[in-house]
């Protein structure tokens, strides 16, 4: 089981900490309640991806 894997089935993990130059993968974390970002290089288009991908799960 990967990273991503656990972090979606294991309800006592409560942080998932990943860069976006690390995760630029496709990761789709719908387990998350909240997300932070603060890689400082991001430019405003992939922030706002980043954003509405998260809003997407939660519909």
């Amino acid at each position: 089981m990967d990273a991503e894997d656990t972090f979606q089935n294991d309800a006592t993990i409560e942080v998932f900490l990943i860069s976006l130059k690390a995760g630029g993968v496709g990761l789709n974390l719908t387990a998350t309640d909240y997300i932070y970002l603060v890689d400082k290089w991001w430019n405003p288009v992939v922030k706002q991806q980043a954003i509405e991908k998260h809003i997407d799960t939660k519909a």
